[in-house]
């Protein structure tokens, strides 16, 4: 959507619908179009996935783990669809609106994009509550009300309901003041420094206790499980609080129980080394982080991940119950030269055809 050409084919594939799916919209086109020709599924013909869909926000542990390529799952591909119609579809809203304004159809579309892409940019940097697609929407809007004079925001809201992602009821604001926030969670709370005020962020460790009435463990095991909770207070510059998203008791205890009864059926508690679980002392604790170190494409030089830090390294290490795994490269590689403005070539005809590849990173020559 950086490209003027684009936009503007999608203009004229729509005649100014954008609703309708287009260039846009449609993802990985040959991806899908070659899942078709394999299973003969229609719904993967054109695309693999359409941005331009009507999925609404459904609790994920009430849908099936797998589902038809039109329906959706909580599988995180699925399910993500959500988000990726929910976003485009604000975008062509902001569109439209700028289109009654006055503005003609290909700025208005630039003017929508640039909008909605800052809008969630934002958004992603303080939507990190256990209800994320709810946390982002709440944040689009407290930008587009504290930025932007709240102008796109009766067609966002009208979006975020209409999919699900928030309520119709109004949010009731946190009585919590700056200096009460700082002083309960003392070294739990993480200041930011914004044009505009302040935001705080908090994190802290919820106990919850899951009765064996309500787990699906085999075991029937009593268990207390650590849960994190994180909440979002913004403030103007005189400390007043202008915005906030807080995780309730209630939404901790339900996703503890979810996860705990989600590990259950995928048969990951147990006492063993091929469960990644364990409960100890009724404590449900994680005694394994896999990973697989070879081969580790960090170490070779062909690889897009050549050089980068390797995932185990940068999380948690690898390996069973204490035990580290060595991921390191052996033996040392010297990094190899990026090469750029290489060509590849062919014969055809007697005819040497050169395809010249600008600022290529692999080494293709």
């Amino acid at each position: 959507m950086q490209y003027d050409q684009i936009l503007q084919k999608a203009l004229t594939q729509t005649n100014n619908d954008l609703s309708k799916s287009n260039i846009i919209s449609r993802l990985a086109e040959e991806l899908g179009k070659a899942i078709f020709d394999v299973t003969g599924d229609n719904t993967y013909q054109y695309f693999l996935r359409d941005a331009v869909n009507d999925f609404i926000y459904a609790d994920p542990k009430k849908l099936p783990a797998d589902s038809p390529n039109d329906q959706l799952s909580n599988e995180p591909h699925s399910f993500s669809r959500v988000w990726t119609g929910t976003w485009y579809e604000c975008m062509i809203e902001i569109f439209k609106q700028n289109m009654s304004s006055g503005m003609q159809p290909l700025p208005a579309l630039k003017s929508a994009r640039d909008t909605a892409v800052t809008y969630i940019l934002y958004a992603c940097q303080f939507a990190d509550t256990i209800k994320f697609y709810n946390s982002a929407a709440l944040q689009m809007l407290n930008y587009d009300s504290s930025k932007n004079n709240s102008k796109y925001a009766s067609v966002l809201r009208k979006v975020f309901i209409k999919r699900n992602i928030i309520s119709v009821t109004l949010q009731v604001l946190s009585n919590k003041s700056y200096e009460s926030i700082i002083k309960e969670n003392k070294l739990e709370v993480k200041k930011i420094i914004c044009d505009d005020g302040f935001v705080l962020k908090t994190q802290s460790a919820s106990q919850v206790k899951i009765k064996k009435e309500v787990s699906i463990l085999s075991n029937k095991k009593d268990m207390t499980v650590e849960v994190p909770c994180r909440n979002m207070y913004m403030f103007d510059k005189n400390k007043n609080l202008v915005h906030s998203i807080e995780t309730t008791e209630e939404e901790v205890n339900e996703m503890a129980n979810s996860c705990v009864n989600s590990l259950s059926e995928n048969n990951l508690i147990g006492e063993d080394d091929s469960h990644m679980f364990e409960v100890i002392n009724n404590k449900l604790l994680r005694k394994k982080i896999v990973c697989k170190c070879n081969p580790n494409n960090a170490c070779d030089p062909n690889a897009p991940e050549y050089g980068k830090p390797w995932k185990g390294q940068n999380n948690a290490g690898c390996g069973s119950k204490g035990v580290t795994v060595d991921c390191s490269c052996s033996p040392q590689e010297e990094p190899v030269a990026v090469k750029r403005g290489c060509y590849t070539s062919s014969t055809i005809c007697s005819k040497i055809c050169r395809t010249i590849g600008s600022l290529i990173s692999r080494k293709v020559c």
